[in-house]
């Protein structure tokens, strides 16, 4: 399960907590394939954030109880910690924190796979808890999910008359792309049902 660390119970010996990761290489290589060129380390960087995003909301609707106070809370202790104790508190942080310091790291051009406990103190000092207008639905969340995939492939340069489709055991690029980002998101479902729920978004 997702743990909760707020400032008055940081267990930085407690494990058992999930957080964001950035795209493998062999994800890397399969995106840019797909879009038929190399991504660039921003490029990257983007699919990762916005796949953090939609696993965080994934994640409210499986364990909504980590509060906008406990995030707050959080973020001003880790800001005051010294560089290893900030290293260690970002890995135990819950899923809602991480992604804001992640996003923090990626707008102060800081980001990397072990990211630096200074870096993390600067990050989680200027990390800003989002607005909660109620609990999401999944719906919703996918919803956000497909479209967000769409506009990063045409962003990204992939083919605007792509289709979606799968079958055979086979599936067109576009398919595959959104496939990827909803495996980093921890949204897990086939190839067949991306390809399903992706038409809907495509004109003609």
């Amino acid at each position: 399960m997702a743990g909760k660390v707020t400032y008055k119970k940081t267990d930085l010996h407690a494990g058992g907590w999930y957080g964001t990761r950035p795209l493998s290489v062999s994800q890397r290589m399969q995106l840019s394939c797909l879009i038929g060129r190399r991504l660039s380390y921003r490029e990257a960087r983007r699919i990762e954030k916005f796949a953090n995003e939609i696993r965080a909301n994934l994640r409210v609707i499986s364990d909504p109880s980590v509060s906008n106070q406990d995030i707050k809370r959080t973020l001003a202790a880790i800001s005051k910690l010294s560089p290893a104790e900030a290293e260690a508190a970002y890995t135990k942080a819950d899923d809602d924190t991480r992604c804001l310091i992640v996003d923090a790291l990626l707008d102060l051009n800081a980001w990397g796979p072990r990211p630096k406990g200074a870096d993390i103190c600067r990050a989680a000092a200027t990390a800003v808890p989002r607005k909660r207008s109620g609990r999401p639905q999944k719906g919703e969340i996918v919803d956000q999910m497909i479209a967000g995939s769409l506009k990063l492939w045409r962003d990204l340069g992939g083919d605007p008359d792509a289709k979606a489709w799968h079958r055979d055991g086979q599936s067109s690029p576009l398919v595959r792309f959104v496939h990827i980002i909803a495996t980093e998101a921890e949204y897990p479902t086939g190839l067949d049902h991306i390809a399903k729920a992706i038409r809907p978004y495509l004109s003609g």
